[in-house]
């Protein structure tokens, strides 16, 4: 996420993730500069997504000598006040300092959409009928995706691991070997999703649809989709 020459001989690797529903960004710390690194504090700049560490203080299990490298995970919370509604991306703003040192230095980390993802959401079919019907057509997104093996039931394994809920499955009157398979998701900010793949048995393709009331987050939401079961 930033290199040694970005952190002024400090260097991260690391990710977003999600354990047990909660967000973490699991970093790996390691220092190139002659003074071990004892102290780091990190910052957030307004998101997407409303993320915010835990906690200022970035707590390293030891100091980070010459050569050496540590391991350490950050609690991440999605709070109102630090929303950023203007700019949708996957783009988190940060700025670490270095207390042995004084340096600060800013560097972009990449949000795994799936991680903001909460867990247990999920609707009945006539909730998700209704709020379907209640986005304009307008907000909705599509994408062709091709599949190694069009199997439905893989993709639902998929989505299931990804706090991604299936809500119903609809064979299409009059379109012999054609189905639909509906899905939903919300953030831990409370965007709803509401996806529909579009099967046709024998053909290793799916039409991926995308409704909320955000375009662009849908936007951000059908690629995610797509890379994800392709």
């Amino acid at each position: 996420m930033a290199t040694a020459e970005q952190g002024k001989g400090v260097f991260i690797n690391g990710a977003m993730v999600k354990r047990n529903g909660q967000i973490f960004l699991d970093m790996e710390i390691g220092n190139k500069t002659a003074t071990p690194v004892s102290q780091l504090a990190i910052q957030f700049n307004k998101n997407t997504f409303g993320l915010t560490p835990g906690n200022v203080q970035i707590n390293l299990p030891q100091p980070v000598s010459n050569g050496s490298s540590v391991s350490v995970s950050v609690g991440v919370s999605c709070t109102p006040p630090m929303l950023n509604a203007a700019e949708v991306n996957l783009n988190l703003q940060t700025a670490i300092k270095n207390a042995a040192s004084g340096d600060v230095f800013y560097f972009v980390i990449p949000v795994a959409l799936e991680a903001v993802f909460a867990p247990n959401a999920t609707l009945d079919v006539e909730s998700f009928a209704n709020s379907w019907k209640g986005i304009a057509d307008t907000l909705e997104v599509n994408q062709l995706v091709n599949l190694p093996v069009c199997d439905p039931e893989a993709i639902k394994s998929k989505l299931a691991a990804k706090d991604i809920a299936w809500i119903a499955h609809r064979d299409l009157p009059g379109n012999d070997g054609q189905s639909s398979v509906f899905y939903f998701c919300r953030t831990f900010t409370n965007v709803l999703f509401y996806i529909e793949f579009k099967f046709k048995r024998g053909v290793n393709v799916t039409k991926v649809s995308v409704k909320s009331q955000n375009k662009a987050m849908s936007e951000l939401c059908k690629q995610y989709l797509a890379k994800l079961i392709a």
